[in-house]
């Protein structure tokens, strides 16, 4: 039996979306809403994720 997907940032395993970009990486529905708000900052240029690493 496969083991039962999990949240690609917190581990959650209730809640979960599928990345439409990336198969096998899921989400909680949280993680979800985060990754959303990063990836349209990211589009108006006000969010550099390489920002992060110093």
């Amino acid at each position: 039996m496969a083991e039962k997907p999990s949240c690609e940032k917190c581990g959650a395993r209730e809640n979960l979306r599928p990345d439409p970009n990336i198969e096998g990486l899921w989400f909680c529905a949280a993680c979800w809403e985060e990754r959303e708000k990063t990836t349209r900052a990211q589009e108006a240029g006000l969010y550099d994720a390489q920002d992060e690493d110093g």
